[in-house]
């Protein structure tokens, strides 16, 4: 049976959504119920923890995953039961070494003693990667005096750029007005902003401030999405403790294209947009504009 599963390294098992498809499946067998905490959609759920699971993909490569659960009630997960018929956690991220090539759609899997680091001119050190994968990213908001570091969630599974939970910025980017009309809880802003992530300088980047703290835990600043990864031929090494990455090029030797007209918030919220025109990190290798233009320096 052909099923399409979400790769999310923001989750910490693996789940296979109750719908038509799944309902198929003949070769599991349901053990215990469990309640399982969705902090990001700030909802609790129950689902049966089920047999070992095997998937085939690509030219009949095969592999198990252990630590799999069958949700019930997927609507709670909005857009993404929708997409998908579930999603693969991090147990699979430990398995192998996984290289990713957005250009060309390509996932490729190794095992786990190959080291392609020297195939990637950049690296970043993921901390706790065997509990939820975090990078640290020293940057200056334009209301920041100093650089500051902040420790964001890598997280595949959300599909934009940047999320930050803070009540302090959220307060720095927004009027009393505004935040008298979006309330206490469960609403944010969205800016665009210049962040440089690595080599990359991405221009007036829509980022969601959130006016509550972060729902998984309290050392989370916020999330790093698929929305800026899949600008890199990139690997996850999560037993070398390490996201390697490589910037892109096209055939037209440009940057590839980059779709700034969907904005998405992690936990459906109340929000606003607002504009902010910050000043530009001075020399970067790649700029990236909202127009889809691009220079190099």
């Amino acid at each position: 049976m052909e099923l399409v599963f979400l790769l999310d390294t923001g989750a910490s098992t693996s789940l296979i959504f109750k719908n038509e498809q799944t309902d198929k499946l003949t070769n599991i067998t349901h053990k215990t119920d469990v309640l399982v905490k969705f902090p990001a959609f700030r909802t609790t759920s129950t689902a049966t923890r089920i047999s070992e699971l095997s998937f085939t993909t690509g030219d009949n490569f095969s592999f198990i995953l252990h630590d799999i659960l069958f949700l019930e009630d997927p609507a709670l997960l909005g857009q993404a039961s929708k997409s998908f018929d579930g999603i693969i956690g991090r147990e699979f991220f430990r398995k192998f070494v996984i290289e990713v090539d957005p250009l060309s759609k390509q996932l490729t899997l190794h095992d786990t003693n190959v080291n392609l680091a020297r195939d990637y001119p950049l690296a970043h050190r993921l901390t706790s990667p065997e509990k939820s994968p975090h990078i640290i990213l020293a940057s200056k908001f334009p209301w920041e005096k100093f650089p500051t570091r902040k420790r964001l969630l890598l997280d595949t599974g959300y599909p934009g750029g940047m999320v930050i939970w803070s009540k302090k910025h959220f307060r720095n980017v927004t009027t009393k007005t505004e935040r008298d009309k979006l309330g206490d809880d469960n609403s944010g802003v969205f800016i665009r902003l210049d962040i440089q992530f690595n080599r990359l300088l991405f221009r007036q980047i829509p980022i969601f401030f959130s006016n509550s703290s972060s729902p998984t835990q309290s050392k989370t600043d916020g999330l790093l999405g698929a929305g800026l990864l899949i600008q890199y031929k990139h690997v996850y090494d999560f037993n070398r403790k390490k996201l390697l990455l490589k910037p892109l090029i096209a055939e037209n030797g440009k940057p590839p294209a980059m779709s700034l007209a969907g904005i998405y918030t992690p936990n459906n919220e109340n929000f606003i947009t607002k504009d902010y025109r910050p000043d530009v990190p001075a020399q970067p290798r790649i700029i990236i504009n909202a127009d889809s233009t691009f220079a190099y320096q």
